[in-house]
């Protein structure tokens, strides 16, 4: 079995309870801060669909849907009461933000705040700031210009699409996976079992670019 094949087929073991569901209930959440003194933003969702993209204005804007699969009819209240409990929210320490999921009288226990319950999250962000992603499971999509960014997964695959003028240093690795780098000057392509890291320097750049994936695959593009 191939490195892409193997992967892809994790990524469907993990969600095979959800696949074959009857049905699914579902609850959309949203939550907005001001950005006025915040200068990092730390993504704290352990598996999730998350895109992350810029805003226009002055705000940290946190939006999406909480998903949850139910089998029996008897299941469905229950299930759609855990869901409207369940959403994102942004904190506050200092100069930094935090979004973790959140969750309220409905969803309290282990079962409830569990894997069952999928997220789709979309996070939207003033130019410039930097940006902290740590997920278990998923995939993450980040497009925009920020400072510096910081992605690490355990297990998903994460494509990034950022200006290259920004970027001063970039760094990738994926333990088991592929990664492909356009650099747009050359594409630098890396896969299997500890195939290694890929590096680029940009002398002119101010921020710095780091992805890290145990098993997944990277996708980094480096446009005009």
């Amino acid at each position: 079995m191939t490195t892409m094949r193997y992967v892809r087929f994790l990524v469907l073991l993990a969600l095979a309870p959800a696949a074959f569901a009857a049905q699914n209930v579902t609850h959309d959440f949203r939550a907005v801060r001001p950005s006025k003194g915040i200068l990092r933003v730390q993504i704290n969702i352990p598996a999730a669909e998350l895109d992350v993209q810029n805003t226009i204005g002055d705000q940290i804007e946190v939006f999406g849907t909480a998903t949850r699969a139910w089998e029996e009819a008897s299941e469905q209240a229950r299930a759609q009461q855990i869901v409207n409990s369940s959403g994102a929210a942004i904190t506050v320490e200092g100069t930094r933000a935090f979004v973790k999921r959140s969750f309220g009288d409905g969803a309290q226990g282990r079962s409830s705040q569990g894997s069952q319950t999928r997220f789709t999250v979309h996070v939207r962000l003033p130019k410039g700031m930097h940006v902290e992603v740590r997920q278990l499971a998923g995939q993450v999509d980040l497009t925009g210009t920020f400072g510096d960014i910081n992605v690490e997964m355990r297990s998903g695959d994460v494509n990034v699409v950022v200006p290259r003028r920004e970027v001063h240093e970039l760094e990738a690795r994926a333990t088991a996976g592929d990664v492909t780098t356009n650099l747009g000057t050359q594409i630098i392509e890396r896969e299997g079992l500890f195939a290694g890291k890929t590096r680029f320097l940009n002398a002119s750049g101010r921020s710095d670019l780091s992805v890290m994936v145990t098993v997944g695959n990277i996708d980094i593009q480096l446009v005009e």
